[in-house]
C-alpha cells in the first residue's frame, strides 16, 4: 500500500494546483502568555467521513492538546511524504459531553474477565491518562466488556441525533464495536495507533445512560486495549473531544485546525497532521491515519443522434459520463441488449451552451396548471437537482408548459444552425414537443427514463430567447415530467451537456464516447453504454433507450437484353438490389410477364437475379421483378420493362476470322441475318467501320478506342447479334537489335515492348530467311541468325501483332578465322582474366566479337569460366583456353597459374578506412587517421597514427594527432616530414570539415599543429610540386564542392590562396606532370570531360576540355602520359560502373581508349610499379560492393592482365609502394565496415 503513496501525493498536488475546490481554512488566533521554557504538545488527527468516496467532501480535524495555556501556530496535513493542504491558527470550539469524568479510570466499568488498570498508557493528549482494559475471555461471546456512564442521565430528545466516541488503541489489530444506550453497535476496528471509533443514534425519549464497547458478534477473543476520552455530543460529526468534570455537562474547550477537501483519489491515504509550534509548545506531528477513498460513483447520459432511423441509416449514440471530480478515462462499449455493437475510450469534447441556470429550477418558468418542484429528483449527473414540472390539464391544448430563458438573449446568425435540446423522463411515457423560439417544434417522445430530446433551427437575425417544452398538438393531457439540462448550442447535433454559470455562454469539459454505427437491424433494440470505470470511478451502465429502427423500400433495377429481340433469340432479364440492400438474406424476387409469374421465385445469390428465356413470343411483354421483402426490407417491384420481340431472325455471329489484334488489325465476321447495312460494336462501345458486307459475311477492322471483349453486329431494326470475344492487343514497339551482325547461330537480342508471351504467328528475318527465337517475352526477344541466311548485308525484319517492323541492316558474316589474344600467359592464383576474340571474315574485314563469343577451360581445376567469358585462376598449373563463335573455333591459348601475389602482413592496430599512408624516407609507412570501427553508437574517427616497419611486417602505433580525422591528406615534405590537412573531423555529435593541418615528424614521432588552411576541407588533393610546395585543390569545403585552391610553404608553415581558382568545382583526380604542372581530370560534360591544368610559375589553372570521359583515378606513367579509370554512369535508374580505361597524352591533352578492365570498378587505387606497369588493387561496383580482384595495366600492349586477388576485398584503403618494389595494403572497409587486416603485393606478371 505505501509504495503507491508518492505517486497518490503527486496526484493529490496536482489536483490541488488546478482546482477551485481546495481553500485555505481560517483560524482564529488565541490569545497567548509568556512562558519560561516551552512544554510539550500532542495532537490527535481524525477525519469524517473514513472510508469516503471519491469526489466526497472530507473533513480532517486536528486537536492539539496541551496543558495550560492555548496553542497557537499552524498545522499542516500531509498525505504520505507530499502537503495535502494548510491547516490554520488553532481555532478555538466547543462542544457538549455527557460522560462524566470520561478520560480517567474512575469513571470506567467493567463486566465479567475483564481488567482495568488506571493511568496505564500515555494518552492521545500526551497525559498518562490512558486506562488499560484486558479482557481473559471468561465472558459471553459477543457481549459488551467495558462501558461508561452517562452522568447526569439526560433525556434524549426523540429525532435528534446523537454521536458517541471514543479513542481506543490496541496491542494488535482487533475488530470490536462501540453503542450507545439508545442505538444499535458500530464497527469499531481498532489499530495498534490512537483511533476514534464513534456510532450514532437518534433521540428517543430514553436517558443518555451508558456508552459501551463490546466484542465483535459471535467473538469471544482476548484482548488488550488502552481506552480514553469517551463523548457523547448531539449532531452526526465527531467533534473536538472536551474534557469533563463529573458533573454532567461541561462546555470545555478543544484547539483544533481542519481542512476539508474533496479531491483525494481513490485509494488509500497515509494522513498525518503536524503542529508548528509556539512561542509555549513544541512542534508535534500526529500519528498516521489511514484514510480510505472508495472509487466515485459515475452516472450516464445516453442519447441517440436519430431515433428512429430507417435499416442502413447511420446513427451515432453518445455517452455521457458525469463525475464529481477528475476526468474519468477508460472506455464505454455500447451494447444492444446483452450484444456489444463497438466501443471506443472516452473522449473529452467542450460545447456552447446560451441558457443560463439551465440544470436549476430558477431558470424554469411556467405557465397556467403547471407547478414546478425544485431539486425533485435525481438528475442524469448524479445530483438531486432535476426539476419536477406537473401539469393538470388546466391549460390550453397544444400549448407550452414550461420553458428557459435564454441569457443573453444573443442574435443568431442568419443560416448558422442551431440546436436546443434538455433531458427529460416521465412517470408514465408521453408524447410532447420541444420548440426553439427561431424554429419550428419537434417531437419530444418521453419515456420512464432519461431521454435527451433536441430541435434544430436556422438563425434569422432574431435573438435566441425561450426553449419550450410542448404539449403534443391538441392535447391537453395531465402529465408529471423531470427535466434537466436544457442547452442551446451552434451545429445540428445535440453535443455533450455543458454546465452553465447564468451568465450565458460558458465552456467546459464534458466527458464522452460515441459510436456510429448503421448495421442495426428492424426492430427496436435496447441501447446502453457501459462503463468500465478507472482508479477513481466505479463501472456503471446508463439508462436503457430504445433505439427504433424500421425497414426500407429498396429500388429494384430491372434490364432485359438483348431488347428488342429476334423471333426466337434468347432473352436475358437482370433484377438487381440497391448497394445497401448488402444481401437479400431470405429474400425472393419473382420475375413476371403481364402479371404472370415466368418460372419460380429466385433466392438471389447476392445483390442480383436474372431470368433466361427464348420462348417470348412476338410482341411486346410487360415484364416486372417483384421483390419479396424481409426482415429488413419491404416488398417492392422494380418499374416494368417493355420487352419488344420482333418477327425476324435475330444476326448471329458463328466466327471471326482473327480473334486478337492491334487497333486496324483486318477482321472478317462469318454469320447469319446481318442484313445489308449492319453495325459492328466492339466490346466498350466502339463502332467499326464497315468495308463491305453481306447477309453472311463482314469486312472490318479494329477501331481506335476498342478493348477486348465482345464484337457484336447490330441489324437495321435494331436487333443485336450474340457476341464474339476478340482481344485488342497493345501497339508492339521496337527499341532495337544487337548485335547487327554475325554468323549462322548467333544470338541477336530483340528489344521493345508488347511482344506478347510467345512466337506463335509473329515471324522473324534475316535477309528473307525465316527464324525461330529461342526465347520470347513481352518485352524481349532472342533470335539466333538461321542456317542458310545468305551471306552478306540484308534487313532484318519483324512481324508481330500484325505490324511490321524493318529493324535494319543485319550483316550474314562467314569467318575465315578466329583468334584469341593474349596467346599464352602466366597468372598469380586468384586473378581473374578477360581474354579478347578477333574474328576475321571472308572479306578481310576483322570485328572483336568478345561478347558474342562462347569461351571453355581444359582444366576447370586451374581456370573456371563464367558466362561473360570472365575467366578465374581458381588453381595452381595450366590449361588451355578456346574462344567459340558460331560454327568457328580459335586457337587455344596456353595459361600458366603460379602461386598467389599477395602475402598477409601484420595487423593495424586500429581498423580504419578513408584513412591515409604516406611511404618515409626511412623506407617505412606512416598510416593516420581515418574512420574507426563501431562502438555501438556510430563508427568514430581517429586521432591514432601508426608505422609500418617492411622488415618486422608489423604496425606499431606512434605519435597521436591534434585531432579526429577522416578524408584528409598526407604529403610527404621535401623536408622528410609529413603534411597532414583538412579532411573531416568529429564534433559534438556530428561530424564537420576542419581547416586545420599539422606536421609529423618522424625523427620525434610526434605531430605539431601548422597554420590553418584558408577554407575548411576534405576529399581535396595534395600534390607535392618540385619548388617543394604543396598544392591542396579542390574538394569541399564550408560551401559544398569547392573550386579554390593554396599552396602550403614548407619554410613558413601557411597556406596561401593560389593566384585564380578552377573553373569547375571538386577537381576531380589530380597528378603532378613531368613538366611541374598539375592535371586535373575533372567531371564530364555534353561536349566531353573538363580538364585544368595548374601552372605553378604563374599560380593559375588553366581549363580545357578534351575527348573521353573522367574517371575517379589517374596515374602518371613512365612515359610521361596519363592513366585514366573507374568510371561510374548514371543510366536514368542507377548508377552502372564501366571498365572502360584510357591514357591522356601529357603534351597534346588528348585521350586514347586502351584496353578494358576485366571487372569494372571505381575507388581503386593505383600504383605505378619498378617496371612501368600499374597495379590496380581492390575497389568498389556498384554490383558486387567490395571488390577482391587486382589487374595490371601494360602500357606496352595497352591491356589489363590479371594480378592475383586480395586475401579480404576492399574498398577505402590505400595501396603504397615500398622500396623494395612491393605495395603495402592497409585498412580499408569490406561490406561489415572498417578492417584492421594489412597484405602485400609481391609479384607482378
Amino acid at each position: 500500500m505505501h509504495a503507491v503513496l508518492p505517486r497518490l501525493a503527486a496526484v493529490v498536488r496536482q489536483a490541488f494546483r488546478s482546482s477551485a475546490i481546495f481553500q485555505t481554512i481560517p483560524v482564529l488566533l488565541l490569545a497567548s502568555v509568556t512562558a519560561t521554557a516551552q512544554s510539550a504538545s500532542s495532537n490527535v488527527l481524525f477525519s469524517n467521513p473514513n472510508p469516503s468516496r471519491y469526489g466526497q467532501s472530507v473533513t480532517f480535524t486536528d486537536q492539539v492538546f496541551s496543558t495550560g495555556l492555548a496553542p497557537t501556530g499552524t498545522v499542516t496535513f500531509n498525505d504520505g511524504g507530499s502537503t495535502l493542504g494548510a491547516g490554520a491558527v488553532a481555532t478555538i470550539t466547543t462542544a457538549d459531553n455527557s460522560l462524566g469524568f470520561s478520560e480517567t479510570p474512575a469513571s470506567w466499568f467493567k463486566t465479567a474477565g475483564v481488567t482495568l488498570t488506571a493511568n496505564a498508557g500515555g494518552a492521545p493528549n500526551g497525559t498518562n491518562t490512558a486506562t488499560q482494559v484486558v479482557y481473559n475471555g471468561a465472558g459471553a461471546a459477543g457481549s459488551y466488556r467495558v462501558y461508561v456512564n452517562s452522568s447526569p442521565n439526560t433525556p434524549t430528545v426523540s429525532g435528534q441525533t446523537y454521536t458517541a466516541s471514543v479513542w481506543v488503541k490496541a496491542a494488535a489489530p482487533i475488530a470490536l464495536r462501540v453503542s450507545a444506550n439508545v442505538g444499535t453497535p458500530a464497527a469499531c476496528n481498532v489499530t495498534t495507533t490512537w483511533t476514534r471509533c464513534a456510532v450514532t443514534a437518534t433521540g428517543n425519549g430514553t436517558s443518555l445512560k451508558q456508552f459501551l464497547i463490546y466484542s465483535a458478534a459471535s467473538s469471544n477473543a482476548t484482548f488488550s486495549i488502552f481506552v480514553w476520552g469517551a463523548q457523547y455530543e448531539t449532531g452526526t460529526v465527531t467533534g473536538p473531544y472536551v474534557s469533563t468534570s463529573g458533573t454532567g455537562v461541561t462546555n470545555g474547550t478543544a484547539y483544533v485546525a481542519a481542512l476539508t477537501t474533496s479531491v483525494l483519489t481513490a485509494g488509500a491515504h497515509s494522513i498525518t497532521a503536524a503542529y508548528s509550534g509556539d512561542s509555549n509548545f513544541n512542534p508535534s506531528t500526529s500519528q498516521i491515519l489511514l484514510h480510505t477513498v472508495n472509487s466515485g460513483n459515475s452516472f450516464h447520459g445516453l442519447y441517440a443522434s436519430v431515433n428512429p432511423t430507417a435499416y442502413g441509416q447511420s446513427v451515432t449514440f453518445t455517452d455521457q459520463v458525469f463525475s464529481n471530480g477528475a476526468e474519468p478515462t477508460g472506455t464505454i462499449t455500447f451494447n444492444d441488449g446483452d450484444s456489444s455493437i463497438g466501443g471506443g475510450a472516452v473522449t473529452i469534447t467542450s460545447g456552447n451552451n446560451s441558457l443560463g441556470y439551465s440544470e436549476s429550477s430558477a431558470s424554469w418558468f411556467k405557465t397556467a396548471g403547471v407547478t414546478l418542484t425544485a431539486n425533485a429528483g435525481a438528475a442524469p449527473n448524479g445530483t438531486n437537482t432535476a426539476t419536477q414540472v406537473a401539469y393538470n390539464g388546466a391549460g390550453t391544448a397544444g400549448s407550452y408548459r414550461v420553458y428557459a430563458n435564454s441569457s443573453p438573449n444573443t442574435p443568431t446568425v442568419s443560416g448558422q444552425i442551431y440546436t436546443a435540446s434538455v433531458w427529460v423522463k416521465a412517470t408514465t411515457p408521453i408524447a410532447l414537443r420541444v420548440f426553439a423560439n427561431v424554429g419550428a417544434a419537434a417531437p419530444c417522445n418521453v419515456t420512464t427514463t432519461w431521454t435527451r430530446c433536441a430541435v434544430t433551427a436556422t438563425g434569422n437575425g432574431t435573438a435566441l430567447k425561450q426553449f419550450l417544452l410542448y404539449s403534443a398538438a391538441s392535447s391537453n393531457t395531465a402529465f408529471s415530467i423531470l427535466m434537466w439540462g436544457a442547452q442551446y448550442e451552434t451545429g445540428n447535433v445535440a453535443g455533450p451537456y455543458v454546465v452553465t454559470t447564468g451568465t450565458g455562454v460558458t465552456n467546459a469539459i464534458a466527458y464522452t464516447a460515441t459510436l456510429t454505427t448503421p448495421v442495426l437491424t428492424a426492430g427496436t433494440h435496447p441501447i446502453t453504454g457501459a462503463y468500465d470505470g478507472d482508479s477513481n470511478y466505479s463501472p456503471s451502465n446508463s439508462p436503457t433507450i430504445s433505439q427504433v429502427v424500421g425497414k426500407v423500400t429498396p429500388t429494384v433495377a430491372l434490364t432485359c437484353s438483348p431488347n428488342p429481340s429476334g423471333n426466337g433469340q434468347s432473352v436475358t432479364c437482370t433484377a438487381t438490389l440497391p448497394n445497401n440492400a448488402v444481401s437479400a438474406n431470405s429474400a425472393t424476387i419473382q420475375f413476371k410477364d403481364n402479371g404472370s409469374n415466368l418460372g419460380s421465385p429466385i433466392a438471389p445469390p447476392d445483390l442480383s437475379a436474372t431470368y433466361t428465356t427464348s420462348n417470348f413470343s412476338v410482341g411486346t411483354h410487360s415484364i416486372v421483378a417483384a421483390y419479396s421483402g424481409n426482415l429488413n426490407y419491404n416488398a417492392a417491384n422494380s418499374a416494368t420493362v417493355s420487352q419488344v420481340v420482333s418477327s425476324q431472325a435475330a444476326p448471329s455471329i458463328t466466327s471471326l476470322s482473327v480473334t486478337s489484334g492491334v487497333v486496324g488489325t483486318l477482321v472478317t465476321i462469318n454469320g447469319n441475318n446481318f442484313g445489308s447495312t449492319p453495325t459492328v460494336t466492339f466490346f466498350n462501345g466502339v463502332t467499326a467501320a464497315v468495308t463491305s458486307s453481306s447477309g453472311t459475311q463482314i469486312h472490318t477492322s479494329v477501331p481506335n478506342g476498342a478493348t477486348s471483349g465482345n464484337v457484336v453486329v447490330t441489324t437495321t431494326s435494331n436487333l443485336i447479334s450474340n457476341g464474339r470475344n476478340f482481344t485488342v492487343l497493345p501497339t508492339p514497339t521496337v527499341s532495337g537489335a544487337t548485335p547487327m551482325y554475325g554468323v549462322a547461330g548467333v544470338p541477336v537480342v530483340i528489344s521493345g515492348t508488347n511482344f506478347g508471351n510467345t512466337q506463335g504467328g509473329s515471324q522473324i528475318s534475316f535477309n528473307g530467311t525465316p527464324a525461330t527465337a529461342s526465347s520470347w517475352g513481352p518485352n524481349r526477344i532472342v533470335v539466333p541468325v538461321p542456317a542458310g541466311a545468305p551471306a552478306g548485308s540484308g534487313p532484318l525484319t519483324l512481324r508481330v501483332s500484325g505490324v511490321n517492323f524493318n529493324l535494319g541492316t543485319f550483316k550474314v558474316q562467314t569467318i575465315s578465322s578466329l583468334a584469341v589474344s593474349p596467346t599464352s600467359l602466366t597468372l598469380p592464383q586468384n586473378s581473374v582474366q578477360r581474354f579478347v576474340a578477333l574474328a576475321t571474315y571472308s572479306d578481310a574485314t576483322t570485328q572483336n566479337i568478345t561478347p558474342a563469343a562462347t569461351w571453355t577451360s581444359s582444366n576447370t581445376s586451374v581456370l573456371t569460366v563464367d558466362s561473360t567469358g570472365l575467366y578465374t585462376a581458381v588453381g595452381q598449373g595450366q590449361s588451355m583456353i578456346q574462344a567459340t563463335y558460331g560454327a568457328t573455333s580459335s586457337n587455344f591459348v596456353t595459361v600458366n597459374v603460379g602461386a598467389p601475389s599477395f602475402v598477409p602482413v601484420g595487423s593495424l592496430h586500429d581498423a580504419r578506412q578513408n584513412h591515409a599512408a604516406t611511404l618515409l624516407q626511412d623506407g617505412t609507412v606512416l598510416v593516420t587517421g581515418g574512420q574507426g570501427s563501431s562502438n555501438g553508437s556510430g563508427f568514430p574517427l581517429l586521432r591514432s597514427a601508426e608505422l609500418y616497419d617492411p622488415v618486422a611486417t608489423s604496425f606499431t602505433l606512434t605519435g597521436v594527432m591534434n585531432q579526429t580525422r577522416e578524408f584528409h591528406t598526407a604529403t610527404l615534405l621535401s623536408n622528410g616530414k609529413v603534411l597532414i590537412a583538412g579532411g573531416q573531423t568529429q564534433g559534438t555529435g556530428l561530424y564537420m570539415l576542419t581547416a586545420t593541418a599539422e606536421l609529423y615528424d618522424p625523427s620525434t614521432s610526434t605531430f605539431t599543429p601548422t597554420g590553418k588552411l584558408n577554407h575548411p576541407r576534405a576529399f581535396h588533393t595534395a600534390t607535392l610540386l618540385s619548388n617543394g610546395q604543396v598544392l591542396i585543390a579542390g574538394g569541399e569545403d564550408e560551401n559544398g564542392p569547392s573550386t579554390s585552391a593554396e599552396l602550403y610553404d614548407p619554410a613558413s608553415g601557411s597556406f596561401t590562396p593560389t593566384n585564380g581558382n578552377m573553373t569547375n568545382p571538386g577537381g576531380g583526380a589530380a597528378v603532378a606532370l613531368n613538366d611541374g604542372t598539375v592535371l586535373f581530370i575533372e567531371d564530364a560534360s555534353a561536349t566531353g570531360v573538363n580538364l585544368e591544368v595548374f601552372d605553378p610559375a604563374t599560380g593559375m589553372f588553366t581549363a580545357t576540355i578534351a575527348n573521353g570521359f573522367a574517371g575517379d583515378t589517374a596515374v602518371l606513367l613512365s612515359s610521361g602520359n596519363v592513366l585514366n579509370y573507374g568510371l561510374s554512369i548514371y543510366d536514368g535508374e542507377s548508377d552502372v560502373d564501366i571498365p572502360s580505361a584510357q591514357v591522356c597524352n601529357a603534351g597534346t591533352k588528348v585521350f586514347s581508349a586502351v584496353g578494358d578492365l576485366s571487372v569494372a570498378r571505381t575507388s581503386s587505387p593505383g600504383t605505378r610499379l619498378s617496371n612501368g606497369k600499374v597495379v590496380v588493387i581492390g575497389g568498389f561496383s556498384q554490383q558486387a560492393g567490395a571488390i577482391g580482384d587486382a589487374e595490371v595495366y601494360d602500357p606496352t600492349s595497352q591491356t589489363f592482365l590479371g594480378a592475383g586477388s586480395l586475401n579480404t576485398p576492399r574498398w577505402l584503403h590505400t595501396a603504397t609502394l615500398l622500396n623494395d618494389g612491393t605495395v603495402l595494403i592497409t585498412g580499408g572497409a569490406e561490406d561489415a565496415g572498417p578492417l584492421s587486416s594489412a597484405e602485400v603485393y609481391q609479384a607482378a606478371p
